[in-house]
């Protein structure tokens, strides 16, 4: 409660705003793609949906929150799609996806994309929509995931799903993550123009892979660790991990500003100015904590 000036002054200031919100990663949502599943894939329902959540507040930056049928109409600052449920898409959608990429957006195709045909599922228009070599797998496995390049396995799921795809290897792919049980591919990308094409056979990413396509994209993260992110006008909001210490933490912005100075938990304990511009700082906060940062773009 004792922060509730404090959220009228951020209100008061983002109702004075008269630009809509400009997020560099929209997530693309078919509102329709429920009726292409069956009464036994609620796992597979979960993790396009629900689960992402956990992993995109995590990214290190804003998200929009889209639906497929708005796809045309997203705000031109986005520079990254995910699509996680697009089981059916229009010849002019996937046209519309692909000119995206070759101007230099990164668009991140999920596990059956375009399989849904009028009047059944067809695993080969996976590979005719994506580009990317997918085949369905002889058989269905728990799914546990390693990154590229780390050693942490990433339980997805211990449910075995079907059907169940793989990605065959090819030259001009770059290698996302794989199976841990396997080794077989499980995400990969490929340049397409001047942007990028993914694809991965589950529905959802660990963060750590986002990250690197958000990176290929040329959108900006606010802070340099895995975390939740918000921006609300003016104001920087970041959360800790409640099981985390007392940590450092680097922020940056895409613009510079004249001033930031932190106005939750303990107002002016960090205060950084320059008459050049301030694009990065670095503050302390405590594991469970959420920093607020006043970007001041004027001199006080």
């Amino acid at each position: 409660w004792a922060e509730t000036p404090l959220f009228q002054d951020m209100i008061r200031a983002m109702w004075a705003m008269d630009t809509p919100y400009t997020p560099e990663i929209a997530f693309v949502m078919d509102e329709h793609a429920v009726h292409a599943l069956q009464a036994n894939t609620y796992p597979l329902l979960n993790n396009s949906l629900s689960h992402w959540r956990a992993e995109l507040s995590r990214l290190g930056a804003p998200v929009g929150y889209y639906l497929q049928s708005d796809l045309k109409r997203l705000p031109e600052s986005v520079k990254f799609i995910i699509l996680p449920n697009a089981y059916r898409l229009t010849d002019s959608e996937a046209t519309w996806l692909a000119n995206f990429a070759q101007t230099g957006g990164v668009v991140l195709y999920t596990h059956a994309a375009g399989m849904a045909e009028e009047t059944r599922l067809n695993p080969e228009r996976i590979a005719s929509l994506t580009g990317f070599p997918v085949r369905k797998a002889t058989e269905s496995s728990p799914v546990h995931l390693r990154v590229e390049g780390e050693e942490t396995v990433y339980n997805i799921d211990d449910t075995p799903w079907d059907p169940q795809f793989n990605v065959d290897a090819d030259e001009a792919l770059a290698v996302l993550s794989r199976y841990a049980e396997t080794g077989d591919i499980h995400a990969a990308y490929r340049a397409e123009g001047q942007g990028y094409m993914a694809y991965t056979a589950t529905p959802r990413l660990p963060v750590s892979a986002l990250q690197r396509l958000s990176d290929l994209a040329g959108a900006h993260r606010f802070r340099d660790t895995p975390g939740m992110v918000g921006v609300a006008g003016d104001y920087l909001i970041v959360h800790m991990e409640a099981a985390d210490a007392e940590a450092a933490i680097h922020l940056s912005v895409p613009k510079s500003v004249q001033t930031v100075q932190r106005v939750a938990p303990s107002p002016g304990e960090m205060d950084a100015h320059s008459e050049n511009g301030v694009t990065s700082w670095q503050d302390r906060l405590q594991g469970g904590a959420t920093g607020i940062y006043h970007l001041r773009r004027d001199t006080p």
